[in-house]
């Protein structure tokens, strides 16, 4: 996989190449907010499916930030009352923060290789959980700055790199990394 370094902002960033084009300086675009409405518009997630709320998008960092609510909890009780969030959710949470990442990643590359194709979740490499995620919290997820890349016949493999949850600043869990496959749609219905 081609290895790509973390900005966003515009320019070629391949560890492999230096670069085309100075990125803006730092102090023209410090992140992108990307609100939930906007989140809607990228994914193809909705109501309690879609597990984000806002991503923060810096030079260094993603952070992709959710407010567990009760309704979401139901039927997950390790301990009787005890409602808590579905460890799986935090691993779904990723997949979606990878997502709304790519659609912002301003590589001429990447874009190219992502041109007309759906994105589907295709593997996680680890997960650890540290804590319980109860309702009414807030988890905040960061992803560290790297992110591969590979076009196998049509279809383009992405992976993101290390994220940690957090909520209140004690880690809840650690995801070695999440990686999407970009398809074609029109290939997957022809062989329907």
């Amino acid at each position: 996989m081609k290895k790509f370094n973390f900005w966003p902002f515009g320019g070629d960033k391949t560890k492999e190449e230096p670069p085309k084009e100075e990125p803006p300086k730092e102090e023209e675009v410090k992140e992108i907010i990307v609100d939930k409405q906007k989140i809607q518009e990228i994914l193809f997630h909705e109501g309690d499916k879609l597990l984000l709320d806002e991503v923060r998008i810096t030079k260094t960092a993603v952070v992709g930030s959710f407010k567990v609510t009760d309704k979401l909890c139901e039927g997950h009780e390790p301990v009787k009352g005890m409602r808590v969030h579905r460890g799986v959710d935090i691993i779904e949470m990723a997949f979606q923060l990878l997502g709304v990442f790519l659609f912002h990643y301003r590589d001429p590359e990447i874009s190219e290789m992502l041109e007309g194709k759906k994105l589907a979740a295709r593997e996680v490499t680890s997960a650890k959980f540290s804590g319980f995620v109860r309702p009414g919290e807030t988890v905040c997820l960061e992803m560290r700055a790297e992110l591969s890349a590979d076009e196998l016949g049509g279809v383009v493999l992405i992976e993101g790199g290390r994220m940690v949850a957090k909520v209140g600043g004690k880690k809840k869990a650690t995801i070695g990394s999440v990686s999407l496959v970009a398809f074609d749609p029109s290939r997957i219905e022809q062989e329907s």
